[in-house]
């Protein structure tokens, strides 16, 4: 690059950036804030805000069980407020009755060939 290419393309660099800020400086409204004022009165609204973003809650709780299962009733869903002790879900209590009563039978499996053993061995 020459000598004259480069001091013209400073002129013209220097040239854009006094007549941007001309421009600028011309601007009537530069700077000035502008309000609209009103009488407050009663009435529907009529602006709407609109926002995106991710919410996040004040607090987070971890909700456990010590069993799992079919959930009956759920007496809690998202951001619903909820109380230390609070019942929040109930699981369907039919599965464990079921193995307790195969329990039961079991025992009393075991207790019949107890009692069979004891009459084959002592007679």
């Amino acid at each position: 690059m020459g000598m004259r290419t480069l001091i013209g393309l400073m002129l013209a660099v220097t040239a854009t950036i006094v007549i941007v800020f001309y421009l600028n400086s011309q601007d009537p409204t530069h700077g000035e804030q502008s309000y609209r004022f009103a009488e407050v009165t009663r009435g529907d609204v009529r602006m709407i805000i609109a926002s995106t973003g991710n919410i996040n809650p004040v607090t987070t709780v971890q909700v456990g069980s010590q069993i799992s299962g079919q959930i009956v009733t759920l007496a809690a869903d998202f951001n619903t407020p909820v109380k230390s002790g609070e019942v929040i879900a109930k699981i369907d209590p039919a599965s464990f009755e079921a193995r307790a009563q195969a329990a039961r039978a079991e025992l009393a499996v075991a207790q019949a060939n107890v009692y069979m053993q004891r009459i084959i061995f002592i007679d």
